[in-house]
């Protein structure tokens, strides 16, 4: 037989093989919506884990809904890790998502009570089934530079309300994310509801769903009032950010004093810097909170893969690589992971109280909100 024909053979027996170990390895493409610390953290530990390559690109979190919308007739993402929780809730309800069922993800049964009944959501009609894997925590805030503060604006306490960020002498001294890009800044819109836009006091029940849909619980004409703390607190913002994470290393490097941003970033920024710049602070009205989750992007490329990941990724020891390796102090979701003893705690911060009702309201209207401030309040400038 013809030497050249034989070695040819080999060769295509060999591609054949390669391609075979391959396809039984696998790859899981992921869009990470963390910090780009943690995205690349995982890589190592979760392919030595599974033997599955991992791919990422890293959006903040409405740039990847919106990406997921654009791609709903050919999905070419696996698994979505992170994120505030609102753009996951709608992009479950446009069926962007596949459910979790505790039966194929029995880890589900480790993470904090209350967050496995936020995952099953309030139209869940089977109790084994959720609409994705919570993974962790956080808490809206502000972050001060003090030293800033006190050679910019001479004589301005330091803010500790929402109130407090309305000062005009704060004028320019102020950043935060953008809520087109930004689910941090979704979750500000969110605080600013429950907080200047509810006729009833906190921890009120019986709002039906009806109501909700209907919005008929919250002034949204309180909040986007032209005199009102949202206006107000825009008119001294003189940078948006496209991603949540951004603004604290503005104020860090003093280019601002103050910054609208999840307290755990704050910290983080001042560690990255090794530093304390930065105060974190929990305005007194209430701050709100996000709960970040990994889902399943429905009809992805690798289902196989996309389920290893998720499964993955809701494993105590694999979550306590956020604040070990990556930077990120977040409370972690499995009840058998112990969070960074440095990281902003709920029971420590005014949290606001009856948020299931209007988290179920800016899920349903989470677009328009978002249009509105960009129409009503962006273009508002300092008077």
């Amino acid at each position: 037989m013809n030497r050249r024909r034989v070695w040819l053979w080999a060769l295509a027996g060999l591609a054949l093989f390669m391609a075979a170990s391959a396809q039984q390895q696998g790859v899981v493409d992921v869009l990470c919506v963390v910090n780009n610390d943690w995205c690349v953290a995982i890589e190592e530990p979760f392919e030595q884990a599974t033997g599955i390559d991992y791919e990422f690109i890293r959006l903040s979190s409405n740039e990847a809904l919106n990406r997921l919308r654009s791609e709903k007739a050919a999905p070419t993402f696996d698994a979505v890790f992170g994120g505030t929780n609102v753009p996951h809730e709608v992009a479950f309800d446009e069926g962007l998502y596949e459910p979790l069922s505790l039966d194929e993800f029995p880890v589900l049964s480790e993470l904090q009570p209350s967050l496995l009944d936020f995952a099953r959501g309030p139209f869940t009609p089977d109790e084994r089934l959720v609409r994705f894997g919570p993974i962790y925590t956080g808490i809206l805030g502000i972050g001060v530079n003090e030293a800033c503060l006190a050679e910019r604006a001479p004589g301005v306490p330091v803010p500790t309300s929402w109130q407090d960020l309305t000062n005009p002498a704060l004028a320019g001294l102020i950043a935060m994310p953008n809520p087109n890009t930004s689910g941090t800044a979704g979750v500000f819109l969110f605080t600013m509801l429950a907080d200047f836009g509810r006729p009833f006091a906190p921890g009120t029940t019986g709002v039906s769903p009806g109501e909700i849909a209907a919005g008929q619980f919250v002034s949204e004409a309180a909040v986007f009032a032209p005199n009102g703390v949202m206006a107000g607190i825009r008119r001294n913002v003189s940078q948006f950010t496209a991603s949540g994470f951004a603004p604290g290393a503005l104020a860090n490097a003093g280019e601002v004093c103050i910054v609208i941003q999840f307290l755990h970033d704050v910290l983080a920024n001042n560690i990255i810097a090794n530093n304390t710049n930065l105060t974190l602070i929990g305005p007194s009205e209430g701050v709100g909170f996000e709960i970040g989750v990994a889902s399943l992007v429905a009809n992805g490329p690798n289902p196989v893969a996309a389920r290893a990941f998720v499964d993955w990724a809701l494993q105590a020891q694999n979550q306590v690589i956020a604040y070990t390796v990556a930077n990120s102090y977040q409370i972690p979701s499995n009840a058998n992971a112990q969070p960074d003893p440095r990281s902003p705690r709920f029971e420590d911060l005014p949290v606001i109280g009856d948020f299931g009702p209007l988290f179920n309201f800016f899920r349903a209207n989470n677009d328009r909100l978002i249009e509105r401030f960009t129409r009503e309040v962006f273009p508002l400038r300092p008077n």
